[in-house]
């Protein structure tokens, strides 16, 4: 019994292995299509694709390709592909990808000590900080300039929410601060309920 546990972790390590690492033998078959369409989809030679995401399932398997610029992802730039139970792509999705994305220095001149510390301002944050993160992007903003910049989340105890404030990490300007946190819709009111009760009453 402890043998076919041990063997069993030692599985369950290997799954999460394979997962983590994002391979699989699909690669080859979804970059070729990637080159064969490269011009439709606006693939730029400074831009490359990074595999950032594998998932198999019963219905085949469904690759997830980040968009780079040097070691930076492009910011919700990506190309998803799904391969069928026999390896034939049944799906593929471009829509996402930042064709006017711009080639950028993608050295930072502010810290990310720093832009947490904006972030925290921008988002008032408020008591015990109970997450903060902050990562590097290539950024496309509204009017179609492409910045490098800082995608904070943070948390606070008496600021709930998960904020994302996204900063320019070369000025230290904050562009944007929203609230990303998923929230409930509220409850019916008791009138609206009751309201309800009584049509169904008369429906029967």
């Amino acid at each position: 019994m402890k043998l076919q546990i041990n063997a069993l972790l030692a599985g369950c390590l290997l799954s999460y292995t394979i997962l983590s690492g994002q391979q699989s033998s699909l690669e080859n078959p979804a970059r070729n299509w990637i080159t064969q369409n490269s011009r439709n989809i606006g693939l730029q030679d400074f831009s490359t694709l990074k595999l950032s995401f594998v998932r198999k399932g019963n219905s085949g398997e469904t690759l997830r390709f980040q968009q780079m610029i040097g070691n930076i992802p492009v910011f919700q730039s990506e190309i998803v592909m799904h391969f069928n139970k026999n390896g034939q792509i049944s799906y593929t999705a471009t829509e996402s990808f930042k064709k006017n994305v711009q080639e950028i220095n993608t050295e930072p001149a502010v810290s990310s000590v720093d832009a947490l510390k904006k972030a925290h301002i921008s988002s008032h944050s408020k008591g015990d900080i109970t997450f903060e993160e902050a990562k590097l992007y290539v950024f496309v903003t509204d009017q179609n300039e492409t910045k490098l910049v800082y995608r904070v989340l943070t948390s606070s105890y008496e600021n709930p929410g998960s904020w994302e404030t996204i900063i320019d990490a070369k000025t230290g300007e904050v562009i944007s601060v929203k609230d990303i946190s998923f929230r409930h819709k509220e409850k019916e009111k008791p009138e609206k309920i009751k309201n309800t009760r009584k049509l169904k009453k008369t429906c029967w």
